[in-house]
């Protein structure tokens, strides 16, 4: 779920910055979700909602009720996406 907000601009220009996922649509395909090496560990950082559950949101939001139908009907491709990310952000 994407809801006007911002993307990762020129992440790749970064040594320790990973893309995880583009913006396909847009001009340049920035990046969506970018991972990087903080110490010991990996910090995750994402431009789109990949954790709202569609049922979870607000039904009477007249700007939700247009993109219901859409967020419900990819549900699943959305948990795969986030273990995905998961699993990358563990390696």
């Amino acid at each position: 779920y994407f809801n006007g907000g911002g993307y990762f601009d020129k992440a790749t220009s970064f040594d320790n910055v990973e893309v995880l996922a583009q913006f396909s649509e847009l001009k340049d395909s920035p990046a969506a979700v970018v991972s990087c090496d903080v110490g010991k560990g990996k910090a995750m950082l994402s431009s789109v909602h990949f954790e709202y559950n569609p049922e979870k949101l607000d039904k009477k939001d007249p700007h939700l009720q247009r993109i219901l139908p859409a967020l419900r009907q990819f549900n699943a491709q959305r948990l795969q996406f986030a273990l995905r990310i998961l699993r990358l952000c563990a390696k």
